[in-house]
């Protein structure tokens, strides 16, 4: 597993060294702009708008801006120094329907720290087996990307998944921009969409429905 983050997994009085990577691999096709008349790939300048220059990356630093519209110079070191703290913090336990799941952001695999030597891989285990007899998920404060986010802990096999979540007001409000609803619908057009969903379900395996977008426009692709 590629790892981006190592620290420890801690509930009760027990510290597990482990490691995190990414659960998902997106197979988007990327497009590049390019010049209608002559297919030259369209390129876009690093400028400082107070002195017109052209900046290279190793020169682009980060800064915070207030609502005043003043810019807040920060460097990597300070903001590194509000990550150090390489925890997952178990804060407690829910069961697995009672997060919603538009809270959800981003998947990671927790694996168990090779580092960590027996001791380690025993504690992991233990967490993962006491989750999956349990019926219930972790929910965890991490620190990740110069950001502290809540998350979700769950079983996968032998392995823990851990999925960051968005807090509440990041969720939109679709009543905002949506237009009024009719009436409530009638008993019998709610009975034939009973059936009709009934006739319909079956267990959910991603294969019965693959992306035929991505496949058509490879085919597209390979044809030109």
């Amino acid at each position: 597993m590629q790892s981006m983050w190592a620290g420890t997994l801690a509930f009760g009085l027990t510290d597990i060294p482990v490691r995190l990577g990414p659960a998902t691999r997106p197979r988007e096709l990327a497009f590049r702009q390019v010049h209608n008349d002559d297919g030259g790939r369209i390129t876009f300048r690093r400028s400082c708008s107070a002195c017109g220059a052209d900046v290279s990356y190793a020169d682009v630093a980060k800064a915070y801006q207030r609502p005043d519209g003043r810019l807040v110079p920060l460097t990597d070191e300070e903001l590194a120094s509000l990550e150090a703290s390489h925890r997952i913090d178990v804060l407690g336990y829910t069961s697995p329907g009672a997060i919603d799941p538009l809270l959800v952001s981003r998947s990671y695999f927790v694996a168990p720290d090779p580092g960590g030597g027996p001791s380690g891989a025993r504690g992991y285990a233990l967490f993962r087996e006491g989750l999956a007899r349990s019926d219930r998920i972790a929910v965890a404060s991490i620190t990740l990307r110069q950001r502290t986010a809540r998350a979700a802990i769950w079983p996968r096999g032998q392995a823990l998944v851990l999925q960051t979540l968005l807090t509440p007001d990041e969720i939109t409000d679709p009543a905002a921009d949506s237009a009024p609803l009719d009436g409530p619908a009638s008993e019998s057009d709610l009975a034939q969409v009973a059936t009709l969903i009934a006739a319909m379900t079956r267990d959910f395996d991603p294969a019965d429905y693959p992306d035929t977008y991505r496949d058509h426009l490879e085919t597209l692709i390979n044809q030109k």
